[in-house]
């Protein structure tokens, strides 16, 4: 059951036959989704999630107390979000905002933000307003698909039209597609602030400062094992529902100067988290991989040759992918 919220009815149905046939079911850091389907399909399906026989863990301690709730299974790992290491798998990537960038670096202070939706545009607006204010940042706009592009041009123009004196202009990286390059920006970036889950997943991998804005219990499931749970600024609280947009945005702003003076204790933490991350994710695919061959021990021998391995993957079709590891070997 792959990386992201995908502990959720809809993916649940698709592997019931791989549970119902007693195959192990890797759970590859998977989320708690928002959302959830009326109470009987939720436990019925998982009360299946739950009866499977489960390798891996779960993204966060919500998650795991859900399935000890909702499905009965006590002590499934948490491992954290799998999306933390993508950072370690695309290394090399280069953004084209970079010389736009250069001229910043070392003078100004990067902010990449990323909004969700039109009811924290007139926050967000306030709060990367009052930081151009300063004249220290240079903000960057991040979507995550092509109609948060749309709504980041907007939203850029409409910040760049009314510049506080000596701001460099809003930028737009528009490579949401390519992670590496996405990934890069967030390496440059001094701090992140985000409300959708996907930007700040790879900010926190890019070990990036972030700061996310939701009130989404899957942001609490991301961030309460990796430290962060202090840096999430729930909107739907009273407090800031009371102060309005403006001046809920500044006390954002504020939240996000103190964070950078605390930047360099972040990132440090933040290495430590993905680096054991790593840990446990190479422990659980080294179960994964006893489990595999426990089903079958000769084809498994005869499959995982290690100077031959040949690995296909499918175009995705109904939310599955098929993984075909095959022996080449003349």
């Amino acid at each position: 059951l792959g990386g992201g919220s995908t502990v959720y009815v809809d993916y649940i149905k698709q592997i019931s036959d791989v549970i119902e046939a007693r195959r192990p079911v890797l759970l590859f850091g998977s989320g708690y989704q928002s959302g959830l389907l009326r109470k009987s399909n939720n436990e019925r399906y998982l009360g299946l999630l739950c009866n499977a026989t489960l390798v891996g863990g779960v993204r966060g301690p919500f998650t795991a107390d859900m399935l000890k709730r909702k499905g009965g299974r006590e002590g499934v790992p948490v491992v954290r979000d799998s999306a933390l290491l993508s950072s370690l798998i695309y290394p090399g990537g280069r953004t084209s905002l970079r010389p736009l960038l250069a001229p910043h670096l070392g003078r100004r202070h990067v902010v990449v933000a990323t909004v969700k939706g039109a009811i924290t545009l007139p926050v967000y607006n306030s709060t990367l307003t009052t930081l151009l204010s300063t004249g220290n940042v240079v903000v960057v706009l991040q979507p995550v698909d092509e109609e948060s592009l749309q709504a980041h041009l907007k939203f850029a123009r409409q910040l760049n039209t009314a510049l506080p004196p000596g701001a460099p202009p809003v930028l737009v990286h528009e490579e949401y597609i390519d992670w590496a390059a996405v990934l890069d920006l967030y390496r440059l970036a001094s701090i992140s602030l985000n409300s959708r889950l996907h930007s700040g997943v790879l900010s926190t991998s890019a070990l990036c400062p972030t700061l996310f804005v939701s009130s989404n219990v899957k942001y609490a499931d991301f961030t309460a094992p990796i430290g962060m749970i202090n840096m999430m600024i729930d909107p739907g609280r009273r407090q800031h529902l009371k102060m309005g947009p403006r001046k809920f945005g500044q006390l954002i702003a504020g939240l996000m100067s103190s964070t950078l003076r605390n930047s360099t204790t972040i990132r440090s933490q933040l290495g430590v988290w993905r680096a054991e991350a790593m840990q446990q994710y190479k422990t659980m695919m080294m179960e994964f991989l006893v489990r595999m061959s426990l089903q079958d021990i000769s084809r498994f021998r005869t499959t995982m040759c290690c100077h031959h391995l040949h690995i296909t993957r499918s175009t995705p079709l109904n939310n599955k992918v098929l993984i075909t590891l095959q022996c080449l070997k003349p």
